[in-house]
């Protein structure tokens, strides 16, 4: 059970909301900071990998300018080929599994992304800050309990919104319908 699911189950609700929600109380400046170091935590990643090192073009930025300097823009399309083909070998850390997006205008018939399991881990604090913000009239307010039952009405894996059901705690909450039954029905149900 995860740390979010365990201090909810414990009724510790104030923890819990600053651990997922505590954010709203960041400044700018403090918002600006935190962003500034994960991307020099994934940049430093890129510079390891093939697929960095072909989308910064050889390019080993030390800083957030050198790296707004020296590497272009880019769009799907430059990682298509990768990611199409789900290569692991070219990525910085081996993805756990795969989601995919709708294409884009009928560029592609999917966009992959990989997943890796911190992003899992980092997407239920994000899936326990949206309930907690679609049920509060107020900041620190959680109006959910144990055993609420949930609508599950969202596209199933590998669809984006079905990898956040694999975080989903479900020891918490009931699925309505339940993840058996609706990860096979077909989403326009």
């Amino acid at each position: 059970m995860s740390v979010e699911a365990e201090l909810f189950k414990k009724g510790k609700y104030e923890e819990l909301w600053q651990r997922c929600c505590g954010f709203i109380d960041l400044s700018l400046e403090d918002f600006m900071r935190i962003q500034r170091r994960l991307l020099m935590e994934q940049l430093e990643l890129l510079k390891k990998c093939e697929l960095g090192q072909r989308a910064m073009n050889g390019a080993r930025p030390e800083s957030i300018e050198e790296f707004r300097e020296l590497v272009p823009l880019t769009t799907y399309a430059d990682y298509a080929p990768y990611l199409l083909k789900r290569r692991m070998d070219v990525l910085p850390k081996k993805p756990i599994l795969w989601q995919c997006t709708s294409g884009k205008s009928g560029e592609y018939p999917y966009r992959w992304a990989p997943v890796t399991a911190r992003q899992l881990d980092e997407i239920e604090q994000i899936i326990f800050a949206l309930m907690f913000f679609s049920s509060c009239k107020k900041k620190g307010e959680i109006n959910l309990r144990k055993s609420d039952k949930v609508l599950y009405g969202m596209a199933p894996p590998p669809y984006t919104t079905g990898t956040m059901t694999r975080v989903f705690p479900h020891e918490l909450f009931s699925l309505l319908p339940p993840i058996e039954e609706s990860e096979i029905m077909p989403f326009e149900e």
